[in-house]
């Protein structure tokens, strides 16, 4: 990487923090573009140059965590953990990384830009075909039900974490909650389609 790739690299990241500690510290409603370029000494069009809106870099940072669950799925099928493993540390995983930050992950959830973008759809790809291969090696080691398609069974995994998910952000599940809420959730549904053999 080029010195002018590491430097646009580390304006971004920049803008990214800037952007979440301002919601951090001002709130969603609060945080205003022309604040988080007169703190970085950029100016507004360098801001608009990387991202189309604050809620563009609330995208990014959903991109960065869809992309390290990805890694964690697929260290998961490295390792050959037994399934019923695998979504109970996912659940433990998502809820770690929510509660690290929750009134950043809260906003995350509720505001970023509705129209994905090539790059977030990207890592959404990524770590569906992650949780479809660990599924299909769960079934390839008898841990799930062959009746059912893999892709099938990755959405149900994918509902329940975003459903669980938007839950908490929305305060309907409690921060002391949400990872037993989600394992829970998890493990009910594996239940539904673990192998009986």
């Amino acid at each position: 990487m080029g010195l002018r790739e590491v430097k646009r690299e580390q304006l971004i990241q920049q803008i990214v923090e800037a952007v979440a500690e301002s919601i951090r510290d001002v709130g969603y409603e609060e945080t205003r573009v022309e604040d988080v370029a007169r703190q970085l000494t950029i100016s507004k069009p360098t801001f608009y140059r990387y991202f189309e809106s604050k809620d563009d870099v609330l995208t990014e940072i959903q991109i960065r965590m869809t992309e390290d669950w990805a890694v964690e799925l697929e260290s998961r099928l490295e390792a050959d953990v037994p399934f019923v493993e695998t979504l109970r540390a996912l659940g433990q995983v998502v809820a770690r990384d929510l509660l690290a930050d929750e009134p950043l992950f809260r906003v995350v959830h509720l505001h970023s830009a509705p129209q994905s973008g090539d790059r977030l759809r990207a890592a959404e790809r990524r770590a569906e075909r992650a949780l479809v291969r660990v599924i299909a090696a769960g079934q390839a080691r008898g841990d799930i039900a062959t009746g059912y398609a893999p892709d099938l069974l990755g959405l149900i995994v994918e509902s329940i974490l975003f459903t669980v998910s938007y839950a908490w952000a929305t305060r309907d599940i409690s921060s002391h909650d949400l990872q037993d809420a989600l394992v829970g959730a998890l493990l009910a549904s594996y239940y539904g389609f673990a192998s009986s053999d």
